[in-house]
């Protein structure tokens, strides 16, 4: 459905489309990720989260490498092909795969590690013990009712809300920071944008396996939170200057996408089964508040300053606030 809706995007003519459509978008989108997260809780024991979220979510990022200068490529190159605009193509280019891809999931992907051939029986069956003792583990909420009354739940949450904040400044604003910095070739926009990413990608997986193998995941954590919260300040303090703010940007992404994965690992310390579905969907739902929150907030600030600055010393602000409740509220663990 992701993939069908974004496509029709470019049918839009209307603001009341186009809200409808990002709408709905924002429903399907909703259950996606939390059901990924949940999905490698069957294959993979607490000890191991950390890298494995890491691995995944590089998906994001090199969608962020690739997608930017493609995006540019796209609407550079398709404009008024077949009678339509850049944008309605690129649309129609990045939906497509994406419905493919959905299919796929159905024929190819396995439920859990009893159901692949690719494992001996031996392995298959050392794998689900694995996993199964990890879920057992004493501590742990297993309902769905324990999951909304677990406060660890709602500080999450709200972490992740901070945390979102500087993803979505980052995935949302930095075609107009390039801009303002004189860039005006969609196609250079797309390949400059593309350079956060390709350097956040990479602190990303070495955060979760740095993480994975101290056992350590607050610290993790909360650096990456506060290092992001240093690079959106300094971007905002060096507007206008145009190395020195692409530099500070980097730095934001290395310090947002690095954060993610090591956070993900965090709700599966006190959740588990039916309460880890729940608890990763709440915790979700809530942080991708900032989704829109986060760039209406930029906005608001621009249309009322005429600069980005504002908002972005906002943002940073955030993410100095969930590296402060990561410190301050989530307990001390430590996994071998």
């Amino acid at each position: 459905m992701l993939g069908l809706i974004s496509t029709a995007m470019f049918l839009v003519t209307t603001p009341m489309q186009f809200y409808a459509l990002r709408f709905l978008l924002g429903v399907f989108e909703a259950g996606f990720f939390p059901g990924v997260v949940l999905y490698l809780t069957y294959w993979f024991p607490t000890a191991r989260r950390a890298r494995v979220n890491g691995l995944f979510m590089t998906s994001f990022a090199l969608a962020g490498v690739i997608g930017g200068p493609l995006a540019g490529l796209i609407m550079t190159g398709m404009a008024d092909v077949g009678g339509l605009a850049g944008w309605q193509w690129l649309f129609i280019v990045e939906g497509v795969p994406s419905v493919l891809a959905g299919l796929l999931v159905l024929r190819y992907l396995p439920e859990r590690p009893a159901d692949v051939r690719w494992l001996s029986a031996a392995q298959r069956a050392l794998v689900s013990a694995e996993v199964a003792a990890d879920a057992a583990a004493p501590g742990k909420a297993s309902s769905l009712r324990d999951a909304f009354c677990n406060p660890h739940v709602w500080l999450c949450a709200a972490i992740y809300f901070c945390l979102v904040s500087g993803n979505a400044t980052i995935a949302f604003w930095v075609p107009t920071l390039i801009r303002d910095l004189g860039v005006q070739r969609s196609l250079d926009i797309g390949l400059l944008a593309a350079l956060p990413f390709a350097v956040g990608t990479v602190a990303m997986v070495l955060n979760g396996i740095h993480s994975d193998r101290s056992g350590e995941r607050r610290l993790h954590c909360a650096g990456a939170a506060a290092l992001a919260a240093v690079g959106l300040a300094a971007c905002a303090a060096s507007m206008g200057h145009g190395v020195a703010a692409m530099l500070a940007l980097a730095l934001a992404a290395v310090g947002i996408l690095a954060a993610f994965p090591v956070f993900w690992s965090l709700p599966t310390l006190f959740l588990t089964g039916t309460a880890a579905a729940g608890g990763i969907a709440v915790i979700n739902s809530v942080g991708n508040l900032a989704g829109f929150a986060a760039p209406y907030l930029i906005g608001w600030v621009k249309d009322r300053t005429g600069a980005l600055a504002g908002g972005l010393y906002g943002v940073a602000g955030l993410e100095l606030l969930a590296a402060l409740l990561v410190v301050v509220f989530i307990r001390k663990t430590r996994h071998g």
